[in-house]
């Protein structure tokens, strides 16, 4: 006997959002937004301080402001970046209005962002620690910039299409 799978969703990349996925995905686009202002103050000062030390690795004082602007960065980095996997991205990935390649390319940084603070962790010494801070404060400066003038575009733009309805 054959048992047939009954999903809500058709396979495949769908073309619109229904309508009850609206507002819960402009709210979390919006929150997203925010967070993205919020990162770039703590940003800047990490690009600054991992900058400044990697030119003067055996400066502590430099040092410690690097792991201080990282610190208030890494705060709400982890959970900023599982909701962006798990709604935002796995989400666009279901439309077809949401370039693949655009959503693989965030992936694809999301992955790289986790590798440098391995690196970061494990640095044997301050002038690894700064490449690897350096590292991250420019690829979350482009994740951040993709996602503000790409991704959040794209999304808006599929949330608030309407199809043409047939009479």
């Amino acid at each position: 006997m054959e048992i047939q799978m009954i999903s809500s969703r058709p396979k495949g990349r769908m073309e619109s959002a229904p309508d009850s996925e609206v507002p819960l995905l402009n709210a979390i686009v919006s929150c997203l937004t925010r967070e993205h202002q919020r990162f770039e103050e703590p940003l800047m000062r990490l690009a600054n301080a991992a900058t400044r030390l990697h030119s003067d690795p055996s400066n502590s004082k430099l040092y410690k402001d690097a792991v201080a602007a990282w610190s208030a960065l890494s705060a709400n980095l982890w959970t900023h970046l599982q909701l962006e996997s798990d709604v935002v991205l796995s989400w666009g990935a279901a439309r077809n209005d949401v370039p693949t390649e655009l959503v693989e390319a965030l992936r694809s940084e999301a992955t790289r962002i986790r590798e440098l603070v391995k690196a970061f962790d494990s640095a044997g010494d301050r002038l690894e620690a700064a490449k690897a801070l350096s590292g991250l404060a420019h690829l979350l400066d482009e994740h951040i910039e993709r996602q503000d003038h790409q991704l959040f575009p794209a999304i808006q733009r599929s949330l608030f299409k309407h199809p043409v309805r047939p009479n």
